[in-house]
């Protein structure tokens, strides 16, 4: 079963064959729920090889400026070795996956697991 379901993860990640560029708001919220930063994002996908290079650049206005570099960055290379029981794990954390559902439907980039006192992040798209 544990096979089927990396499969049907990886099957279900339309960015391996279809690019896009998502551009979202960001918030990072505080434990006790004060919003903490508020800034802008894109999420690169681009097929190659089989699979696809996903990147990130932010937007963080008059405080950083634009960044489009460094290990927040990427570009990560995406391939079906990524793909698990679980999600697809994001190529620069294990700590993190996706949830596909079929159909091209909405995707999510989360937290395997949450710890007390740790950042938890989760994403739409």
């Amino acid at each position: 079963m544990a096979c089927n379901l990396a499969r049907a993860h990886w099957e279900n990640f339309i960015y391996r064959h279809t690019k896009r560029h998502w551009y979202a708001q960001w918030c990072r919220w505080t434990p006790s729920c004060e919003l903490r930063m508020n800034f802008h994002a894109e999420r690169i996908f681009m097929p190659i090889d089989g699979g696809c290079d996903m990147s990130v650049v932010y937007h963080y206005g008059e405080e950083k400026g634009t960044v489009n570099e460094g290990p927040q960055c990427g570009p990560w290379r995406i391939t079906e070795a990524h793909s698990s029981a679980d999600g697809l794990e994001h190529p620069s954390t294990k700590d993190m996956t996706t949830l596909n559902l079929p159909a091209g439907g909405p995707s999510a980039w989360c937290m395997k697991r949450v710890n007390l006192g740790k950042p938890c992040a989760a994403e739409l798209f």
